[in-house]
Protein backbone atom coordinates (compact mmCIF):
# COMPACT_ATOMS: atom_id res chain seq x y z
CA UNK A 1 0.00 0.00 0.00
CA UNK A 2 1.38 3.60 -0.79
CA UNK A 3 0.20 6.32 1.13
CA UNK A 4 0.60 9.90 -0.22
CA UNK A 5 1.07 12.69 2.88
CA UNK A 6 0.13 16.03 1.37
CA UNK A 7 1.70 18.71 4.00
CA UNK A 8 0.18 22.01 3.66
CA UNK A 9 2.36 22.94 6.88
CA UNK A 10 4.30 26.16 6.17
CA UNK A 11 6.56 24.97 8.70
CA UNK A 12 7.36 21.70 6.43
CA UNK A 13 9.99 19.60 8.04
CA UNK A 14 9.38 21.55 11.43
CA UNK A 15 6.27 21.27 12.09
CA UNK A 16 4.53 19.06 14.57
CA UNK A 17 1.73 17.40 12.38
CA UNK A 18 4.62 16.26 10.12
CA UNK A 19 7.20 15.48 13.14
CA UNK A 20 4.53 12.95 13.93
CA UNK A 21 3.59 11.21 10.52
CA UNK A 22 7.23 11.05 10.74
CA UNK A 23 7.02 8.81 13.60
CA UNK A 24 4.43 7.20 12.28
CA UNK A 25 5.66 6.54 8.88
CA UNK A 26 9.10 4.80 10.83
CA UNK A 27 6.88 2.81 13.26
CA UNK A 28 4.51 1.89 10.58
CA UNK A 29 6.68 0.56 7.86
CA UNK A 30 8.48 -0.99 10.82
CA UNK A 31 5.25 -3.25 11.41
CA UNK A 32 4.21 -3.81 7.66
CA UNK A 33 7.28 -3.75 5.93
CA UNK A 34 6.46 -2.79 2.69
CA UNK A 35 4.13 -0.01 3.46
CA UNK A 36 5.39 3.37 1.29
CA UNK A 37 5.00 6.67 2.86
CA UNK A 38 6.11 9.75 0.15
CA UNK A 39 5.57 13.11 2.21
CA UNK A 40 5.07 15.87 -0.37
CA UNK A 41 4.83 19.35 0.18
CA UNK A 42 1.55 21.14 -0.84
CA UNK A 43 1.66 24.23 1.25
CA UNK A 44 1.23 26.20 -2.41
CA UNK A 45 -2.37 25.35 -2.53
CA UNK A 46 -1.76 23.90 -6.00
CA UNK A 47 -1.56 20.71 -7.82
CA UNK A 48 2.82 20.38 -8.80
CA UNK A 49 3.98 17.32 -10.79
CA UNK A 50 5.25 16.18 -7.44
CA UNK A 51 1.50 16.24 -6.13
CA UNK A 52 0.11 14.55 -9.37
CA UNK A 53 2.38 11.90 -9.33
CA UNK A 54 2.23 11.02 -5.55
CA UNK A 55 -1.86 10.47 -5.57
CA UNK A 56 -1.84 9.14 -8.96
CA UNK A 57 -0.26 6.38 -7.73
CA UNK A 58 -1.24 6.17 -3.70
CA UNK A 59 -3.78 3.91 -2.25
CA UNK A 60 -4.35 6.24 0.67
CA UNK A 61 -4.19 10.26 0.36
CA UNK A 62 -3.22 11.93 3.71
CA UNK A 63 -3.69 16.09 3.95
CA UNK A 64 -1.51 17.22 7.42
CA UNK A 65 -1.72 20.58 8.52
CA UNK A 66 -2.74 23.10 10.49
CA UNK A 67 -6.87 24.04 10.76
CA UNK A 68 -6.32 27.45 9.72
CA UNK A 69 -4.95 26.64 6.60
CA UNK A 70 -8.89 25.74 5.87
CA UNK A 71 -10.34 28.89 7.43
CA UNK A 72 -7.60 31.84 7.33
CA UNK A 73 -5.48 31.34 4.22
CA UNK A 74 -7.32 28.42 2.78
CA UNK A 75 -4.46 26.52 1.16
CA UNK A 76 -5.49 23.23 1.15
CA UNK A 77 -9.03 24.28 0.11
CA UNK A 78 -7.32 25.31 -2.75
CA UNK A 79 -5.72 22.28 -3.70
CA UNK A 80 -9.14 20.09 -2.31
CA UNK A 81 -10.81 22.50 -5.33
CA UNK A 82 -8.36 21.75 -7.71
CA UNK A 83 -7.74 18.08 -7.70
CA UNK A 84 -11.65 17.78 -7.77
CA UNK A 85 -11.69 20.31 -11.15
CA UNK A 86 -8.62 19.17 -12.37
CA UNK A 87 -7.38 16.06 -11.32
CA UNK A 88 -10.21 13.94 -10.59
CA UNK A 89 -9.46 11.00 -12.44
CA UNK A 90 -5.81 10.53 -10.06
CA UNK A 91 -8.22 10.48 -6.91
CA UNK A 92 -11.46 8.96 -7.85
CA UNK A 93 -12.03 5.52 -6.02
CA UNK A 94 -8.87 6.74 -2.87
CA UNK A 95 -9.23 6.57 0.14
CA UNK A 96 -8.61 10.02 2.21
CA UNK A 97 -8.14 11.69 5.23
CA UNK A 98 -6.43 14.95 6.71
CA UNK A 99 -4.32 14.59 10.12
CA UNK A 100 -3.60 17.56 12.30
CA UNK A 101 -2.39 18.72 15.62
CA UNK A 102 -4.51 21.48 16.45
CA UNK A 103 -6.73 20.14 18.96
CA UNK A 104 -9.04 23.54 18.97
CA UNK A 105 -12.67 23.92 18.13
CA UNK A 106 -11.61 24.26 14.61
CA UNK A 107 -10.59 21.10 13.78
CA UNK A 108 -14.26 20.01 13.34
CA UNK A 109 -15.17 22.28 10.82
CA UNK A 110 -11.73 21.58 9.17
CA UNK A 111 -12.69 17.85 9.18
CA UNK A 112 -15.68 18.17 8.14
CA UNK A 113 -14.77 20.22 5.28
CA UNK A 114 -12.52 17.03 4.26
CA UNK A 115 -15.22 14.91 4.04
CA UNK A 116 -17.88 16.68 2.40
CA UNK A 117 -15.52 17.29 -0.33
CA UNK A 118 -14.47 13.60 0.03
CA UNK A 119 -17.79 12.32 -0.68
CA UNK A 120 -18.78 14.88 -3.27
CA UNK A 121 -15.90 13.50 -4.71
CA UNK A 122 -17.06 10.05 -4.11
CA UNK A 123 -13.73 8.98 -2.14
CA UNK A 124 -13.73 6.45 0.54
CA UNK A 125 -13.01 8.66 2.89
CA UNK A 126 -11.85 7.58 6.21
CA UNK A 127 -12.21 9.26 9.81
CA UNK A 128 -9.76 12.54 9.80
CA UNK A 129 -7.61 12.18 12.88
CA UNK A 130 -7.09 14.90 15.58
CA UNK A 131 -3.97 14.49 17.01
CA UNK A 132 -3.78 16.98 19.82
CA UNK A 133 -2.72 14.90 23.00
CA UNK A 134 0.74 12.76 23.43
CA UNK A 135 -2.11 9.68 23.93
CA UNK A 136 -1.97 9.42 20.24
CA UNK A 137 1.59 8.57 20.47
CA UNK A 138 1.75 5.89 23.15
CA UNK A 139 1.17 2.38 22.50
CA UNK A 140 -2.37 2.31 23.07
CA UNK A 141 -2.93 5.02 20.48
CA UNK A 142 -0.41 3.45 17.53
CA UNK A 143 -2.20 -0.06 17.87
CA UNK A 144 -5.61 1.79 17.26
CA UNK A 145 -3.63 3.84 14.28
CA UNK A 146 -2.42 0.69 13.26
CA UNK A 147 -6.28 -0.55 12.60
CA UNK A 148 -7.24 2.64 11.15
CA UNK A 149 -4.64 1.63 8.15
CA UNK A 150 -4.91 -1.46 8.03
CA UNK A 151 -8.72 -0.78 6.91
CA UNK A 152 -7.31 1.93 4.85
CA UNK A 153 -5.42 -1.29 3.10
CA UNK A 154 -8.34 -3.03 2.84
CA UNK A 155 -9.84 -0.41 0.36
CA UNK A 156 -7.12 -0.35 -1.99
Amino acid sequence: MKISVLNSSPKNNLSLTLQTVLFLKKWFQDILKEDVFEIVPAFSGKVTEEIEKSIKDSDLIIMTGAIFHFDIRSNMGELLDELSDKYYDSIKDKAVSFISTSGLIGDTLAHNRLEIWARRNKLKYINSLSLESAEVLSPAGREELFCWFKFARTLS
